[in-house]
């Protein structure tokens, strides 16, 4: 695949109905948030007078846990226009006016006639809503996210909904960009999930008849359900006869050394949507580094955060999960928790020591500035010089 066919074919999968639905999910997640601020009498007194953080959590009698989610909420609707800083009061928030927005089920109603298969984001959303009374409360965001009810919605968000979709064929259409070129035989996946972007790659590679080359793919995570999930899933969907599967329990926030990844042992690092929750990211990049072979790379897709998207409407229902928030930071690379800026993926792959950095966005440079289609993804690979 020539440079022009890949910007091509992510223009594809990003068009102009993915936009439509990203606007849309933006809107959906507004309306919720107002909702359950009218609930908890927020509303009402934004309109009278500034807040606080500080103060809806006293007002409101909440756990500590609820600042971090709130302090996210209130800078969305900062960035969305709902709300504004007042004045020259640090971190105190009212409402700009009364602000226009229709109710989460008529959203939800567009979005899934628009595509069907947004039913698992909506029904996510939804269930956080409903359940950030008790999360503020002090009700742990594992327990509301991933009780045992609600994997399969999990599952279906990662595998068949086409807002996710996206990054998966956004991943594999890249990866078999850069991987035409290269011998390629140890493939190790992190955070791999259920499995839905290991078969979106694994299915492209199979078109080039790269998949003939791979001698092991190393399908890691976690949770010990999901490796089980993702090994039925690779079983029901194998696709390289040739290769040696193998699905390991794997924690990047330790030594990977310690659980059997051995340094200079690696072609390939991947991960989609995964790193941005590592503990201490520049110890997982340390890590992804060593366990590579001399001019191996690192192939990582991730939401990202950019003016014209400066908090992805997704994280609101990730800030429940302390994994999530609880994260080190970095003035320089890390400034915040959840996802991060191109500029700050490409300053920790330059303190790591990666070179070769090149990354692929969702747009190109003359459409980066426009809001109605914001800068939301990118893949970025960087490769272990020969030093």
């Amino acid at each position: 695949m020539l440079r022009n066919d890949l910007k091509n074919s992510i223009s594809k999968i990003f068009d102009d109905k993915y936009y439509k639905i990203w606007h849309l999910g933006n809107q959906l997640v507004i309306s919720y948030i107002l909702k359950l601020f009218k609930e908890m009498n927020v509303y009402a007194v934004l309109l009278r007078q500034p807040l606080s953080i500080s103060n809806i959590i006293d007002n409101c009698k909440f756990h500590k846990q609820a600042f971090i989610p709130l302090e996210w909420i209130m800078k969305f609707l900062i960035s969305q226009g709902v709300i504004s800083e007042a004045g020259n009061i640090p971190s105190f928030y009212r409402l700009v006016d009364e602000y226009a927005c229709e109710i989460p089920e008529k959203i939800e109603k567009t979005m899934l006639t628009i595509d069907p298969t947004l039913f698992s984001f909506c029904e996510l959303t939804k269930v956080a809503f409903q359940e950030y009374p008790n999360f503020f409360r002090g009700k742990k965001g594992v327990e509301i996210l991933f009780s045992s009810d609600r994997l399969k919605l999990w599952d279906q968000y990662f595998s068949n909904n086409v807002g996710y979709k996206a990054y998966n064929k956004l991943a594999s259409e890249t990866a078999c960009y850069w991987l035409s070129t290269c011998n390629c035989q140890r493939i190790l996946e992190l955070g791999a999930g259920s499995g839905s972007a290991t078969i979106c790659l694994l299915r492209d590679l199979a078109k080039v008849r790269f998949t003939e080359r791979i001698s092991k793919y190393i399908f890691t995570d976690t949770s010990p359900l999901l490796l089980k999930i993702g090994r039925e899933k690779l079983k029901e969907n194998l696709l390289i006869e040739n290769a040696s599967f193998v699905t390991q329990r794997l924690n990047f926030n330790i030594s990977f050394r310690t659980q059997n990844i051995l340094p200079g042992s690696i072609d390939i690092v991947y991960a989609v949507n995964a790193a941005h929750v590592a503990d201490d990211i520049l110890f997982t990049l340390k890590e992804i580094f060593d366990s590579l072979k001399v001019k191996g790379s690192v192939i990582l897709t991730e939401c990202i955060r950019s003016k014209t998207a400066p908090y992805p409407f997704q994280e609101v229902v990730f800030n429940m999960l302390e994994s999530y928030t609880n994260v080190v930071l970095n003035a320089h690379y890390r400034p915040v928790h959840g996802f991060l800026s191109i500029q700050n993926w490409i300053d920790l792959f330059n303190v790591v020591g990666f070179e070769e950095i090149e990354v692929f966005c969702n747009v190109d440079r003359e459409n980066c500035k426009s809001m109605q289609k914001p800068k939301i993804a990118m893949v970025i690979r960087g490769q272990k010089s020969e030093k």
